[in-house]
């Protein structure tokens, strides 16, 4: 069980056998029946029974975890003894987030060295339509994998978000990763928002992830920005063995002049296929490998179709440079399956409001959303009715032209009302 400021004879009744007290609001923990997660109290609760970690949960609402402090992961902990190896219980079971998010976590190791740190320390089971928000990590020295969700993915993750800070100013952090420290399983349609700080010597901190290992990640993207005087650094990955496609990241990369390996995208990428994907950050610090896509890339002919803004970093040789003009039209990127086209596929992974944004993931947008707070309501209704019958913008540039026809009727009507009110 992770250490809390929990009143201690509140949790010591908690978790007191025999009084009766239900195990959660509600389920069996089957597929068909999952156990709900409603309070801080009843995600406690699953943290520590480790005998449920195979089991299946739905987060009913959202959980604000403001008035706690942990010193290790919340579920699926490796305890407080670092050794580079997991030797805890790891979480197999499947948690859906349903959309909701956990709240002001907090992780302060009090500036001793602990491994694994997340909401979960080890996952080789599922974890879906989930966002943690205002993920605090204070860590000490030789740390190592670090997430705003989870110190390590051996599963699979889909629709999943974290905005997270990640902070060792003075110590060596190994693996650390906006979203997952590593990536051994599968990360698909997720973004993180980070802020990475770490001192000398440390190792593979990137916005999304530190180091996909074994792994893919796929149709995801990466803001904010990772600064340490370590190496590799990337603005999605650290360092890359496997395969990144359909990406971006906007993260700015800094480094020291002790630092090697620096890219707006990965920062080594060691033989891992890396295709369609694209980096604006910045990139800063040593010449010595550093790349506006790629800091040092081993192998050949593996990074297909990939671009990052001309003025982001180095030209290294490392995917294709575009200026800021450039990056906003569609017919820059080659190979790449647009939703207003066929030739590349049908499955429209990118979209692009031409001439005035750079690409964007499709799953970014919900169809009928006109002003993007991500539900389907009045606001967005009134916002048709004022162009109706009349010419609009579509979806990926903001306007109410929900069938792309360039005009705004009763067909764009229709896929609205198919869409109310979720």
């Amino acid at each position: 069980m992770p250490q809390t400021t929990m009143p201690v004879f509140f949790l010591f009744f908690f978790l007191l056998p025999g009084l009766g007290w239900a195990e959660y609001p509600g389920g069996s923990g089957e597929p068909n029946d999952p156990y709900q997660i409603a309070a801080a109290a009843d995600l406690l609760a699953l943290a520590a029974d480790t005998n449920n970690y195979d089991k299946n949960f739905v987060l009913t609402a959202d959980i604000n975890l403001a008035a706690y402090t942990f010193t290790t992961a919340v579920i699926a902990s490796d305890g407080d003894n670092p050794n580079w190896m997991f030797d805890g219980a790891a979480f197999a079971g499947v948690f859906d987030g349903t959309g909701h998010k956990i709240l002001n976590l907090t992780i302060d190791t009090n500036g001793a060295a602990n491994e694994y740190l997340g909401l979960f320390g080890f996952v080789t089971g599922e974890i879906k339509n989930l966002s943690t928000e205002n993920v605090e990590i204070i860590s000490g020295d030789v740390s190592c994998y670090l997430g705003g969700m989870m110190g390590q993915n051996n599963g699979n993750v889909t629709n999943c978000s974290s905005i997270t800070a990640v902070i060792g100013e003075s110590y060596s952090l190994y693996y650390v990763g906006g979203l997952a420290g590593q990536n051994n399983g599968n990360i698909i349609n997720c973004f993180s928002t980070a802020t990475i700080i770490s001192g000398s010597d440390s190792l593979f901190l990137g916005g999304l992830t530190g180091w996909n290992c074994f792994g893919t990640i796929s149709n995801c993207y990466s803001t904010g920005a990772v600064n340490s005087t370590g190496n590799y650094l990337g603005g999605l990955a650290g360092q890359n063995d496997a395969a990144i496609s359909n990406c971006y990241s906007t993260v700015n990369v800094t480094g020291e002049s002790s630092s090697s390996c620096l890219g707006g995208l990965v920062g080594w990428n060691y033989y891992g296929p890396i295709s369609n994907c694209y980096s604006t950050g910045l990139v800063s610090g040593p010449v010595f490998s550093l790349g506006g896509l790629v800091g040092e890339n081993n192998g050949s002919e593996n990074i297909n179709n990939c671009y990052f803004l001309i003025t982001s970093g180095t030209n290294n040789g490392y995917g294709t440079p575009l200026t800021d003009p450039n990056m906003k039209l569609q017919c820059s990127f080659l190979d790449w399956d647009f939703v207003s086209e066929s030739a590349n596929g049908t499955e429209d992974f990118w979209a692009i409001c031409e001439t005035i944004t750079y690409p964007k993931l499709t799953w970014q947008f919900t169809v009928g959303d006109s002003d993007n707070d991500k539900d389907i309501d009045f606001a967005d209704f009134a916002a048709m009715a004022l162009k109706w019958l009349l010419p609009d913008s579509n979806l990926y540039c903001g306007g109410t032209d929900l069938t792309g026809d360039g005009w705004v009727d009763i067909n764009d009507l229709e896929i609205l009302t198919g869409n109310w009110l979720n």
